[in-house]
């Protein structure tokens, strides 16, 4: 079953137009994913408890993959909401975070959790109030791409998300 689910993801990424590289990273990330977690495929759909998520969390050893997936996690936030935050977005003291023109164009304000606070006070040390909060190596906004690495867009793709868990 397992190797059913690696060639599935190949077919997937080689439809995205991955380079052969890429594609070799994530089957390496996915296997020790595996390997780490020995799970059951057919039980990937279920809910996850909150232990679960706090161990797949702690699991991540990039920091910028870790916060990511604790700000999508803890406050509810779409990928591309993630993407698009900047510094100016973020209220330390009342640990909101207003999003602008999120899903249907509309506005809305969210809470994050205490225990990122110390993490994101440390992202935006030294940033500008027009910097996004997430840039990428290269300079720049954090883009779709790089963020789909990330976090699952769906079940469907969730061979491509499980990359950050090896903090690759």
């Amino acid at each position: 079953m397992q190797q059913k689910y690696l060639e599935q993801t190949v077919r997937k990424l080689k439809l995205r137009n991955y380079s052969f590289k890429t594609i070799k990273a994530y089957l390496g990330c996915l296997k020790e994913y595996f390997d780490f977690k020995k799970f059951n495929l057919e039980k990937i759909y279920e809910e996850i408890s909150r232990e679960e998520i706090k161990n797949i969390i702690d699991a991540i050893r990039n920091p910028k993959h870790k916060l990511i997936i604790s700000l999508a996690y803890g406050d509810g936030l779409r990928i591309s909401e993630v993407v698009n935050l900047k510094v100016k977005n973020v209220n330390l003291e009342e640990l909101t975070i207003h999003l602008k023109n999120a899903k249907g164009k509309k506005d809305r304000i969210t809470i994050f959790p205490e225990k990122i606070k110390t993490e994101l006070q440390n992202l935006i040390a030294g940033k500008n109030l027009n910097d996004y909060l997430f840039e990428s190596e290269r300079g720049g906004k954090f883009n779709m791409v790089e963020a789909r690495g990330v976090e699952p867009l769906s079940p469907a793709d969730l061979p491509v998300a499980t990359t950050c868990l090896s903090g690759n």
